[in-house]
């Protein structure tokens, strides 16, 4: 908060002495902002909160992403109420599926484990007295803030990682996809796309 690019000292100085000296005005405009996020998010808290009073059978999706397009002050943070769907359907799927992971070390290499086995213990949860671990897949929110950046919003203990943007999927994006992303094997999920760009994301991802 205090860096050079987002509040300096020097700057918070002089707020404090303009705060004294005119009453509080720095404080007041501070909660006047405050107050009008607020304002624009409640129909959104409303519904949420109609929706678990009245039975998880009552909740719309297109609704309640309806609310964000709605209103000015949220329509740009359409890309976190996608994400947090995204992780609820993900989250939803690994519970009622009951799904396990396992990590285990090849009988063939117990010797290796033994030799690690304060690192694999520590970082793996598996040693040579216990060379198998199961445990619950689970996916998790990398981060909370709307940062402006490609950075990672959820990630799962069994692989995948997860970007949610709500954008067009148009050639550009396409070739950033093709060329800053690293991966194994990589998913797009987009509500509509042109052929070409698909046939073209497909080429570049082989």
């Amino acid at each position: 908060m205090f860096e050079e690019n987002a509040v300096p000292p020097s700057l918070l100085k002089q707020l404090v002495e303009v705060n004294n000296q005119f009453g509080g005005v720095v404080e007041r405009y501070i909660y006047q902002r405050f107050a009008l996020r607020q304002k624009a998010i409640r129909p959104v808290y409303h519904y949420v909160k109609m929706v678990r009073e009245a039975g998880v059978d009552q909740f719309d999706l297109t609704q309640f992403l309806s609310l964000f397009r709605a209103e000015s002050g949220l329509r740009r943070s359409i890309d976190k109420a996608y994400e947090l769907v995204v992780y609820a359907l993900f989250s939803a799927l690994l519970q009622e599926l009951r799904v396990k992971v396992q990590v285990s070390v090849e009988p063939a290499q117990s010797r290796l484990l033994e030799e690690f086995g304060d690192f694999t213990r520590v970082v793996m949860g598996i040693d040579s007295q216990r060379p198998l671990r199961e445990f619950q897949a689970g996916i998790y929110r990398a981060g909370v803030t709307n940062a402006a950046d490609r950075g990672l919003d959820l990630w799962a203990n069994f692989g995948p990682a997860v970007q949610v943007k709500h954008v067009s999927l148009s050639e550009e994006i396409a070739e950033g996809v093709a060329h800053e992303v690293r991966a194994d094997e990589i998913v797009i999920v987009c509500k509509d796309a042109e052929e070409e760009i698909i046939r073209h994301v497909c080429e570049q991802l082989g």
